[in-house]
């Protein structure tokens, strides 16, 4: 009798706790080849904040970070071992006169996690009110805002897709 309620209480309990699916994030679709098959890595810099580190990119596929979805928001658990807790990207709306240079942070303070997040075939989409397009400049991560009123892609940027590649192990 105990070894089937053990039993019942283990398969409860996996079926509670879904296991994620675990991917990395790779552009396609830039009209410049050399922003194409570029692999997003988090990286942190003293600009950044203690808290936040800057999405950037790597022609290294082994150095790609590694992200999962969870209820509509990008995580990522760092492979530092002293920073263990859940990090998760961020859109942040600032408007600074062009709308297609807003900021992306991938964020481990009590609020990080823009919510919306879902992919497809088009690859990793944000929330829809706030999320219009993904874009590279000077190799750092940052997204379009549809409500700007400038939306012109500067001459050191390009649009991109974020593709997931996701992890078979």
């Amino acid at each position: 009798m105990k070894l089937l309620a053990a039993v019942s209480l283990l398969a409860t309990a996996a079926t509670a706790s879904p296991v994620q699916k675990l991917f990395n994030l790779q552009t396609s679709g830039a009209s410049n080849s050399s922003h194409n098959g570029l692999w997003l890595v988090s990286y942190h810099s003293a600009a950044s904040g203690p808290l936040d580190s800057e999405p950037i990119f790597t022609k290294q596929a082994a150095d790609a970070a590694t992200f999962y979805l969870n209820n509509g928001t990008v995580r990522y658990d760092t492979p530092n071992q002293q920073n263990q807790a859940p990090w998760a990207i961020d859109l942040v709306t600032v408007q600074r006169g062009n709308g297609l240079k807003e900021p992306v942070r991938i964020g481990v303070h009590e609020d990080a996690g823009t919510k919306g997040f879902y992919i497809n075939k088009d690859g990793l989409q944000g929330p829809s009110q706030t999320f219009g397009s993904w874009s590279i400049c000077d190799n750092q991560l940052f997204f379009q805002n549809p409500q700007a009123s400038d939306t012109t892609v500067p001459s050191n940027c390009d649009i991109v897709k974020l593709q997931a590649v996701y992890k078979t192990s």
